[in-house]
């Protein structure tokens, strides 16, 4: 079954079940009025977004990706050759990210996508067995700086059986996240620990830790800040 909607009144899109898609494709008018999308049961897709693509959905609050087998990344790298453009410029409205069943991703952001989520606010992620990371260091060659403005409106953090975790990034990445009130991590037995730049959490958010490296629990708890 195949469903695609791009519904004028609502602005989303939807497309579920289909075995055949490899790429997706939108035009750019309908690219710039999105709010949502939700992408669900397309087997045979490997990447969601070119980067041009991404750079188009400047209106886009809510993004759903579950039960594609094949997806391994969520905005392709640029090839070689290509006019270099800041990917901070990338979903610069979202604020609900969900991602669940996509068992060969592997990395979920680099750190200049990252760096422009800065209205994210719930971020899911959900039985990715091959996911190491969530924010990616950065590649080689690449200069690393250290960021404090990852997700700087993060209120919910859910990770749940993400069995390869190493970290939340193995990068320089600071992420000080005065909004958070929940955060819940199950189920990913090799994260060792949180981030190997810094964390800042409020002294009364809710954390909810099991079945992780032991060390990972109090680091959280030792990031808690009193206002």
């Amino acid at each position: 079954m195949f469903l695609s909607k791009e519904r004028e009144k609502t602005n989303d899109y939807i497309l579920h079940q289909t075995n055949r898609l490899r790429y997706t494709y939108l035009q750019i008018p309908v690219l710039r009025s999105l709010v949502a999308m939700s992408i669900g049961g397309c087997h045979s897709l490997r990447t969601l977004l070119s980067p041009s693509i991404a750079r188009g959905l400047v209106k886009l609050k809510a993004l759903s990706i579950f039960g594609c087998e094949k997806i391994e990344e969520i905005v392709a790298a640029a090839a070689e050759g290509d006019e270099e453009t800041e990917d901070d410029n990338i979903f610069p409205q979202l604020t609900e990210l969900s991602l669940k069943n996509l068992p060969n991703l592997r990395t979920l952001l680099s750190p200049s996508i990252a760096r422009g989520l800065v209205k994210l606010e719930t971020l899911e992620i959900e039985n990715c067995e091959k996911i190491e990371e969530i924010v990616a260091a950065a590649a080689e060659g690449d200069e690393e700086t250290e960021d404090d403005n990852i997700f700087p409106q993060l209120t919910e953090l859910s990770l749940h059986n993400l069995p390869n975790l190493r970290s939340f990034s193995q990068g320089k990445c600071n992420f000080k996240w005065p909004l958070v009130k929940f955060i819940r991590i199950r189920g990913c037995c090799n994260m060792k620990k949180f981030c190997f730049g810094s964390v800042s959490i409020p002294w009364e958010v809710r954390l909810d830790v099991s079945d992780v490296g032991e060390n990972v629990l109090q680091e959280l708890k030792n990031s808690r800040k009193e206002k």
